[in-house]
């Protein structure tokens, strides 16, 4: 008689599975294929258009939807850092000077884009960037800069624009991570407008759909990025050079303006993200000198807070956290005053 063999089960572990073993190499490499195979189509774009206007491109004609941040790591990955960070923009205009001193010409090329003298000259004095003396200029240039000397002094301050030239810094290796932002995040008159006080459309409820919340394209991850990056430029050009010092507490309160709205649109002004921004920006007000605007700001969030039902443990905290910012632009008084004027309506007001 034929013995049956005895049935065994074979159970397989979640933490063995060779599937799951594959899955972040794989994702990986799917991951890498997917932005080379798209890398000529966005290259493209972005010589033509701005990046807000390239991702918005390939999100609706090619279905590729990334964050401004992953998009910004692979432009300068493949080299096509389109904007001069600052740091290079005042070894630019040191190293100009120096050689006009000297008699001589000098045409710069940045990215393999020949650079617009006259444009840089012009928006650093509108935000009151001054260049002294020339002795001291570092001898080493910036990461993907180039220059040629002439005899004659350069006629770039003639032109519009910046023109492509060829050149072998489009080869170079990209410039480092500790830029603290780009020329037009700094100088730009529009952008130097936008800092003015604006206050966010008033929070309401939202209305429950299928997809994730956005604002303006932007999800509540791409809206803390931006968040994130106003604090690392913050931090990053505190205690610096005076002028780089203004500069980044200029584009840090832009940062942190676009962030405020944005997490008062998507979470509440309740919420800790939205009144980190608030705080932030009410600060970079103040270390601006715009005591109107920083009074502003957290008059505002007062407001909202009260309006949206804020608990009385976070209302005494805003209170330690107003009165502490009072200390550097404004005085106790002030900051009581402007507390029980925004907090009035509060039934458990500390005043």
């Amino acid at each position: 008689m034929k013995q049956q063999k005895p049935h065994t089960k074979h159970t397989t572990s979640p933490t063995s599975s060779t599937k799951q073993t594959r899955t972040g190499p794989r994702t990986s490499a799917l991951h890498l294929a997917e932005w080379e195979e798209k890398r000529s189509i966005i290259s493209d774009l972005y010589r033509h258009n701005t990046l807000q206007e390239t991702r918005d491109i390939m999100s609706k004609k090619y279905g590729f939807s990334h964050s401004e941040k992953l998009f910004k790591e692979k432009l300068n990955e493949w080299g096509l850092c389109k904007y001069m960070p600052i740091s290079t923009a005042i070894w630019v205009l040191k190293h100009e000077k120096w050689m006009r001193d000297k008699g001589k010409g000098v045409v710069y090329t940045f990215s393999g884009c020949r650079v617009n003298m006259a444009k840089i000259r012009r928006k650093a004095r509108r935000a009151g960037i001054k260049i002294g003396k020339s002795e001291g200029v570092d001898p080493i240039s910036p990461p993907n800069l180039e220059y040629i000397t002439t005899e004659a002094k350069s006629e770039d301050s003639s032109q519009d624009s910046i023109t492509p030239v060829s050149s072998s810094s489009s080869n170079a290796s990209v410039h480092s991570d500790d830029s603290v932002g780009t020329l037009d995040g700094y100088l730009s008159s529009e952008e130097t407008q936008g800092r003015i006080w604006t206050s966010p459309e008033r929070y309401t409820t939202p209305i429950p759909s299928v997809g994730p919340p956005t604002w303006h394209d932007k999800s509540s991850q791409d809206v803390l990025e931006i968040y994130h990056e106003g604090i690392d430029i913050w931090h990053q050009t505190r205690s610096s050079d005076p002028s780089i010092e203004l500069l980044g507490t200029q584009n840090a309160s832009i940062k942190f303006h676009e962030a405020l709205f944005g997490f008062n649109y998507l979470h509440s002004p309740n919420d800790l993200k939205t009144r980190g921004a608030a705080y932030h920006l009410a600060e970079c007000y103040a270390h601006l000198g715009q005591k109107e605007h920083f009074i502003a700001v957290l008059d505002w969030l007062g407001r909202e807070l009260v309006r949206c039902g804020n608990k009385s443990d976070e209302t005494n905290a805003h209170v330690v956290r107003v009165m502490d910012l009072f200390r550097a632009c404004g005085t106790p008084k002030e900051a009581v005053t402007l507390l029980y004027t925004s907090l009035a309506e509060q039934q458990d007001s500390p005043f």
